[in-house]
């Protein structure tokens, strides 16, 4: 099952006389169960065209991957030594993880309309997750190596991003609860130095938590940031509803 939750507004402008009206939906969607990564790529590639085509501003969809391993496009890799599969993904970046225990988050939204550049927004993801975690009590770092959030020299959340046509695709993937010896087999992001943590080794998180309280924080984060001349016609209010995948 999928959770869909739409967050709009529509507004009525007049100029010479001519009504017409401006729609801008970013549209929240939960997968439930947990998703191949290579049959998901076609639904994420879906997405994508739909934001560049302006049929809605944005998604922003919150899933769990099955067991896997993925590097960014220019990455050369081989997969012989290891028993989880190694997928070429259409991200930038180097090596990570995605499985059982990690919430992964993509954003797909027209940052070139709001007039974010991808130095900000790569900030605005980092930020929204460091106020998300800060208002849990624990405190993060940022950038330690790189980008990402890091809680006790573990690094917690991941960045991996990819730009087409001024619209964002790929995003975050946050540890919550995550089996780390999987990490353990790789140097995550390239870099041997980097160990990973979990989320749930300081506080419990429940899922819809995260959905409902990192979705707030990230949409305040990109008005915030915006320089888009309607971003007060982006609402927080939100309609929800279930449906069969």
């Amino acid at each position: 099952k999928e959770f869909f939750y739409r967050y709009f507004v529509t507004r009525h402008y007049y100029c010479y006389n001519i009504s017409y009206k401006v729609i801008n939906k970013i549209l929240i969607k939960n997968y439930i169960e947990p998703k191949d990564y290579a049959h998901f790529d076609a639904e994420h590639m879906s997405h994508l065209e739909q934001v560049k085509q302006d049929s809605v501003l944005g998604y922003l969809l919150f899933l769990q991957y099955h067991d896997v391993y993925t590097v960014g496009r220019f990455v050369q890799f081989s997969d012989e030594n290891f028993d989880i599969k190694i997928l070429k993904s259409t991200r930038g970046g180097n090596i990570t993880f995605h499985g059982k225990g990690q919430q992964v988050i993509y954003p797909i939204i027209n940052i070139k309309k709001l007039g974010i550049s991808l130095r900000q927004y790569i900030f605005i993801l980092q930020e929204s997750v460091s106020k998300y975690l800060a208002s849990l009590g624990i405190e993060s770092e940022k950038s330690i190596n790189g980008p990402g959030i890091w809680i006790n020299k573990r690094k917690v959340c991941f960045v991996g991003l990819a730009i087409s046509k001024g619209v964002s695709y790929h995003g975050i993937s946050i540890n919550i609860n995550c089996l780390l010896n999987n990490f353990d087999k790789i140097d995550p992001c390239g870099d041997p130095d980097i160990k990973a943590g979990n989320v749930n080794e300081l506080i419990h998180i429940e899922k819809e938590k995260i959905i409902k309280e990192l979705s707030a924080i990230l949409f305040k984060e990109l008005e915030d940031n915006s320089y888009y001349l309607k971003k007060n016609d982006i609402s927080l209010k939100a309609e929800s509803f279930e449906s069969e995948p």
